[in-house]
């Protein structure tokens, strides 16, 4: 819901700042397939991995793989501030994943904290539960911050990078809304 959230108020703040609806119709994302091809991949990773435990030995290979593809669309986007945080947010993510073995780490307290039972996670292929912060690297980039109640639905655990992901979801919506570019001005 956090994601949903920050896409409505970016909408907001940008019909308030002068925006207009029309333009998230006319919006057009460079090399969009590239982007796709990232989620799309990404989906097939986790799928196929519920499956075939075999293939979670090969999370860090496929979690990189689905990173430097989704780097390269942003890149081609680059001209949106809103993707500079969204490219941060995930850079972050896909760091601490790449330094723990492919996973993403869940600290036991926050898991706890979310009412989700350690023993869920450690079935998930992308995720591992971590009970101190030695444990990890980065642990402070982990999925270690709460979120309650309704902003929290179907993602009560984040981490900075989600953080960082969200706010940068809030500002491309903002500038899409009010068709502002940054950084290239023959593309406005």
């Amino acid at each position: 819901m956090l994601y949903v959230l920050m896409i409505l108020s970016g909408i907001l703040l940008g019909l308030l700042t002068g925006g207009k609806l029309s333009n998230l119709v006319e919006f057009k994302l460079e090399k969009a397939w590239i982007v796709m091809l990232a989620f799309i991949l990404l989906v097939t990773v986790r799928i196929a991995g519920m499956k075939f435990y075999v293939l979670n030995e090969y999370a860090m290979i496929a979690n990189g793989l689905v990173a430097i593809i989704l780097f390269i669309g942003l890149w081609y986007n680059r001209y949106y501030a809103g993707i500079w945080l969204i490219g941060a947010g995930s850079f972050m993510n896909a760091l601490i994943i790449l330094l723990n073995d492919g996973k993403m780490p869940v600290g036991v307290k926050v898991a706890l904290k979310a009412g989700v039972v350690p023993e869920i996670v450690k079935s998930d292929i992308r995720h591992f539960v971590f009970y101190k912060s030695s444990e990890v690297k980065l642990s402070f980039l982990a999925d270690v911050v709460y979120l309650p109640g309704f902003i929290g639905y179907g993602m009560p655990i984040v981490s900075i990078g989600d953080l960082i992901i969200a706010a940068g979801l809030a500002v491309l919506m903002m500038q899409i809304v009010r068709n502002k570019r940054v950084g290239n001005p023959t593309v406005q």
